[in-house]
């Protein structure tokens, strides 16, 4: 019966018959011991919240930039305009040396409210620039 062949390797067998000097990971108590340790080791850097830095400088945002990339695609459909990247691109560049930029820093809440009021302000101003790019190359060829 001990010549029968079988698929478990040396190591299993030795478990399964206890017959081996080493002992059983899994019976071992040291072995359990530095398992659970590990675990709530890990459980405890998971529930602690991330650090973070004493001085949040927040988010700085381009106001009239964010205001072009929203308004453009609507000026060059309404003018049957080249609406291809590379023409987008330069009408972005152009609108941008144009216009003043408008930068706000937002950390909070009322920060936002104020980057949005800012935005309403500055609406018609970005309307009326990429108006007046759009007319100037509108005489240009279609990429697409």
């Amino acid at each position: 019966m001990s010549d029968s062949k079988t698929n478990k390797t040396n190591a299993v067998l030795n478990l399964l018959n206890r017959s081996a000097a080493e002992k059983n990971p899994i019976l071992d108590d040291k072995f359990k011991e530095q398992n659970i340790i590990a675990e709530q080791i890990e459980r405890e850097v998971k529930q602690q919240p991330a650090a973070r830095p004493a001085y949040t400088a927040g988010v700085e945002i381009n106001v009239i930039s964010e205001l072009i990339s929203e308004l453009m695609p609507a000026v060059l459909k309404r003018f049957n305009c080249c609406t291809c990247d590379l023409c987008k691109a330069e009408m972005s560049v152009e609108a941008l040396t144009r216009l003043t930029s408008v930068k706000v820093t937002i950390r909070t809440e009322n920060d936002m409210k104020a980057a949005e009021e800012l935005k309403s302000r500055h609406r018609r101003q970005v309307i009326d620039e990429l108006i007046k790019i759009v007319l100037g190359r509108r005489k240009l060829p279609k990429h697409i």
